[in-house]
């Protein structure tokens, strides 16, 4: 059985529940390009620090879900076991996002500095608005809640990682 380094691998998906009385896993997809399931042959459930390998046999995109049928899940109980479960895939499986967009996991844990150079913390965890991202910085107890939009956001490097900020005015207001 293979053994899967759990820090190249990236987070696509979370089980809500199954579908209907079937076999097939509702999946509420954490990735800027649903479609990108219907390439996929194999996915990796974690549950309880585990990873499990199910080969996906059916996908269908319906709404914001996606339905999977695995092999290995028989039955609408098996697919229970799931429900809460994170779906992952390895990183080299991944294609690149679009030119300016990052995946969550290129986020977290990145340094966060303002353009004046004074370090704010790192990305402890990025909050879905809807209308834009908002990335949490945390500094030993202290949280900050920085919008990841393009008058704060002045540079997000991968490789450096660091991310710099322009602290819009009361953006810093309370630290």
């Amino acid at each position: 059985m293979k053994s899967w380094n759990k820090n190249r691998l990236v987070t696509i998906g979370k089980i809500a529940k199954p579908k209907g009385v079937g076999s097939q896993l509702r999946v509420l997809p954490l990735t800027y390009d649903p479609k990108r399931f219907l390439d996929l042959s194999y996915i990796l459930i974690e549950k309880d620090g585990k990873l499990t390998k199910k080969t996906i046999e059916n996908t269908e995109l319906s709404g914001k879900y996606i339905y999977l049928e695995c092999k290995e899940i028989k039955s609408n109980e098996e697919c229970r076991l799931y429900t809460g479960c994170e779906i992952r895939i390895p990183e080299s499986e991944s294609p690149e996002p679009p030119e300016g967009s990052y995946y969550h996991y290129q986020i977290i844990g990145l340094e966060v500095y303002t353009d004046a150079g004074r370090y704010l913390g790192k990305v402890n965890n990025i909050l879905e608005t809807g209308s834009n991202d908002v990335y949490s910085v945390v500094d030993n107890d202290r949280e900050v809640l920085i919008p990841a939009i393009e008058d704060v956001i002045m540079e997000i490097d991968i490789k450096g990682n660091r991310i710099v900020i322009h602290p819009v005015k009361g953006l810093l207001s309370d630290i």
